[in-house]
């Protein structure tokens, strides 16, 4: 009786594992230096619309380093199963660092490319970018299919907190401040 229930113990943690192994294999872990020049301010604006997961600043008399992380909610967006976003950016020199993803390769039809492509294409959208062109001609955004395209205008918060409003503010233009 105690072979026989050690044998079955030992099958369920065999299948266990298994099952672990299998969900695990297939995550995709992407990481992309940019160096890309910002605005901030539409940077800032881009981010209130995202479900910020964790938010790390670093600070030192030449430098001011934001990371902050996110998961995407739109699986048809991102064709499937979408991906946990880190961003870091030098907020005193306006500076996109870098990005990670992580994507569950199972549950989603894209590429490692396409990943960047639909990012840049959000922030082109969302003014962050303070040379579009060359973002969108190194990642080739023009491959994107048309449904994939992020539309301008104000920037929609999904839930705002209660007594705030359900608009961030249109981020300025470098170069447009009033007189």
């Amino acid at each position: 009786l105690n072979l026989l229930w050690s044998g079955g113990f030992c099958w369920g943690v065999m299948m266990m594992m298994r099952f672990l192994a299998d969900r695990s294999s297939g995550i995709l872990k992407l990481r992309i230096k940019l160096d890309a020049p910002i605005d901030v301010p539409s940077m800032e604006a881009f981010l209130q619309i995202k479900r910020i997961e964790i938010t790390e600043s670093f600070s030192e008399p030449s430098l001011d380093i934001k990371r902050l992380s996110w998961v995407e909610t739109d699986k048809n967006l991102w064709r499937g199963a979408p991906p946990k976003i880190e961003i870091e950016y030098d907020e005193r020199y306006a500076f996109l660092l870098g990005v990670s993803f992580d994507l569950d390769k199972k549950r989603s039809n894209l590429a490692e490319k396409d990943l960047m492509r639909l990012l840049v294409k959000q922030l082109v959208a969302g003014d962050v970018l303070l040379d579009p062109d060359s973002m969108m001609e190194k990642y080739d955004t023009a491959k994107l299919d048309q449904h994939e395209d992020v539309q301008k205008g104000p920037i929609v918060i999904p839930n705002p907190p209660a007594g705030e409003t359900a608009t961030a503010p249109a981020a300025e233009a470098p170069g447009d401040h009033a007189a």
